[in-house]
């Protein structure tokens, strides 16, 4: 099951991967970096996060198909027998985020769904029950979100 979490943050991807260990670290998950030119590869034992450190041309297609501007994506790759535990380190992560920053923020699954969406301080779902055969954990975030109609 794959994510991609993209912030509006006027930060660099480099910026951005250092910025999500931290945020792991005060969560206290355990993870692995592994580094290399291209790319920071944030292995935890339910999931990888990845943030290409050349990623510009995936920002112009979410900005034409979501109409949401990035600077700084990561991409998340969820192993599905630890699901549910790495959905709750996502949006603990994800809360951690919004609770301490005013980024516009943008996670979509599988590649073309809106999960969440921040901006301006509002937050927005396409969520669709019936699409994911698993509860999305939105209650994490203690926000009111909108459902929007697609």
């Amino acid at each position: 099951m794959e994510f991609e979490l993209l912030l509006f943050s006027k930060k660099t991807q480099k910026d951005y991967a250092y910025y999500l260990m931290q945020i792991l670290e005060k969560l206290n998950i355990h993870f692995k970096s592994i580094e290399d030119q291209d790319s920071i590869n944030l292995c935890l034992d339910c999931m990888t996060i990845s943030v290409d450190l050349e990623e510009e041309v995936g920002l112009e297609v979410i900005e034409d198909d979501f109409n949401f501007v990035a600077d700084t994506s990561a991409r998340i790759q969820v192993f599905s027998q630890f699901r549910d535990y790495a959905l709750e380190i996502l949006f603990k992560t994800i809360n951690e985020i919004i609770k301490n920053t005013d980024y516009n923020l943008l996670l979509i699954g599988n590649g073309s769904n809106l999960i969440l969406e921040r901006k301006n301080n509002n937050y927005y779902t396409s969520y669709l029950d019936d699409y994911y055969y698993f509860k999305i954990p939105f209650d994490i975030l203690g926000v009111k979100i909108e459902e929007l109609k697609r």
